[in-house]
């Protein structure tokens, strides 16, 4: 769409168009009920909660009780078998690939408690350790 978009400006033959303000909507800063990871769901729409949440806040998720802050997602393919939601499947290339809901994704950076962030690969997060 951008694409056209831009093609459609540089032509010449571009509408513009003001926005309709009676549809439009607001999103307040994301908070940690916005950022909460539920494991169950989809990696697609993980993925995009991950994402959605870089730089800041980070998506929440906990470690045992220690709050667990998670960047850099990206969708990996085929699915975890065998592993529960939320769980370490491994740790590959640096980053930590977690299963979910149906599907699995990696995240390539953590933040654990009020710990800085730090790449997946060299935190103490390990296969077999479940989050939620």
């Amino acid at each position: 769409a951008v694409a056209e978009a831009v093609a459609r400006v540089d032509a010449g033959d571009a509408v513009f168009q003001a926005q309709d303000e009676s549809q439009a909507t607001f999103q307040s800063l994301v908070d940690d009920a916005v950022a909460a990871v539920d494991w169950s769901r989809p990696a697609a729409e993980l993925d995009r909660l991950i994402r959605g949440c870089d730089p800041q806040p980070g998506a929440l998720t906990a470690l045992g009780a220690q709050a667990l802050r998670l960047y850099d997602a990206r969708l990996e393919s085929g699915a975890a078998v065998g592993a529960k939601a939320g769980e370490i499947v491994s740790a590959e290339g640096g980053r930590l690939v977690v299963a979910t809901g149906s599907g699995s994704l990696s995240v390539g950076k953590v933040r654990l408690g009020d710990g800085g962030k730090v790449a997946a690969g060299e935190s103490s997060l390990a296969a077999g350790q479940r989050l939620g």
